[in-house]
């Protein structure tokens, strides 16, 4: 019996020391120790918002300032970056875009609607395509993820920018809708591609994903701009992916602009990175003619190539074949009067680059 209300009197006094720890906690930190679920409302202040793992990408159209400052007092960091978002400077969407990194589970209300982030990992999925042959080595099943960093004037998929028209999916459902394929593409020596859009903007789930794909023995591909800041999702990705499909868009940091959106900067540091980590590279390069295809910017390409190891280069040659998304959205497209480059003048540029000794695919 004396035992027992030894150990009421321990577990009283535990239960004590516990409530004085929180109290302390909250008098001398201003913070609880376990940090809750918060929940933010905008109504009307937001147009769209889209959870990317744990953070929320705000479209900003109204009271953009408002919004800002609301986030900046309840002590959420907000980042505005408009060179990874340039949506305010072009034509192609009206607003702003605020990118909120949160590391605790949050509830989001919009005009009424309740947006969590989601505690299961889940991909934004526009398309597949099962039997693709111009997204790597051999026969490719090509997963199309929503949402792009970049805003280049002559996308063919500019239907998948807008995060508006997609599936969600974990990875491992995912897998189950590959898997039935991996005997076709295994015997093609091929695998998986992950495009887009831009995969980059959905790394931890490319990383799950792409793990599930090597347990299953399955060559895993991804087609990307390279365009972050976060060196960790590089590094994250690097053991898991087998093959990095980089396009290369300009060499002009001011013509990259006008052309993409963003600056080219990180895009040619990445590069160097993973080139320095023996990634196995591959460069895409569109000729453009009037913007990729002058002197100035192939001598600079032919300077870029001889700082990094790569295996090849295939030259795209610009086409219009997705410019009828550009008109189906109500989007401007500014690049007309460009005609496609001539045969003529993409084996000349092909002939010079293996002259310099790459091996080159001309993609006809």
């Amino acid at each position: 019996m004396s035992r027992k209300k030894s150990l009421l009197k321990l577990f009283s006094l535990s239960l004590s020391l516990l409530a004085l720890f929180f109290i302390g906690q909250y008098l001398f930190f201003k913070k609880p120790l376990f940090l809750s679920k918060r929940t933010l409302d905008f109504s009307s202040a937001s147009t769209k918002i889209v959870l990317l793992d744990n953070e929320a990408v705000f479209y900003v159209s109204t009271r953009a300032q408002n919004v800002e400052s609301f986030l900046q007092e309840q002590k959420i960091k907000v980042e505005n970056h408009d060179e990874i978002f340039p949506e305010k400077n072009t034509a192609l969407y009206s607003g702003m875009h605020i990118r909120i990194n949160h590391s605790i589970p949050f509830e989001i209300k919009v005009d009424g609607k309740t947006i969590k982030n989601q505690s299961s990992l889940l991909g934004r999925i526009h398309s597949f395509e099962s039997f693709g042959t111009l997204d790597g080595p051999g026969l490719r099943f090509v997963v199309f993820l929503e949402g792009c960093p970049l805003r280049c004037l002559y996308c063919h998929n500019v239907d998948m920018l807008d995060m508006k028209n997609y599936k969600e999916m974990t990875p491992q459902e995912l897998l189950k809708i590959v898997l039935p394929y991996k005997p076709y593409f295994n015997s093609a020596k091929g695998g998986v591609t992950v495009s887009g859009g831009d995969p980059i903007m959905q790394p931890r789930f490319v990383v799950e994903f792409f793990k599930l794909c090597q347990k299953n023995k399955i060559h895993t591909t991804i087609d990307t701009s390279c365009f972050t800041t976060n060196k960790e999702h590089l590094e994250q990705l690097l053991p898991v992916t087998d093959l990095w499909m980089i396009s290369l868009k300009h060499f002009d940091d001011k013509k990259h602009r006008a052309l993409t959106g963003v600056t080219n900067a990180p895009i040619l540091e990445n590069i160097h990175y993973l080139s320095k980590r023996k990634a196995r590279l591959w460069f895409r390069y569109l000729i453009l003619p009037g913007w990729t295809d002058t002197w100035s910017n192939l001598r600079a390409l032919c300077a870029f190539l001889r700082t990094v190891d790569f295996e090849l280069i295939e030259l795209l040659p610009y086409h219009t074949h997705g410019r009828f998304k550009w008109d189906k959205l109500g989007l401007p497209y500014k690049l007309n009067g460009i005609k496609p480059p001539t045969l003529n003048s993409c084996h000349k540029i092909k002939e010079m680059l293996k002259k310099e000794g790459y091996k080159v695919i001309l993609n006809e």
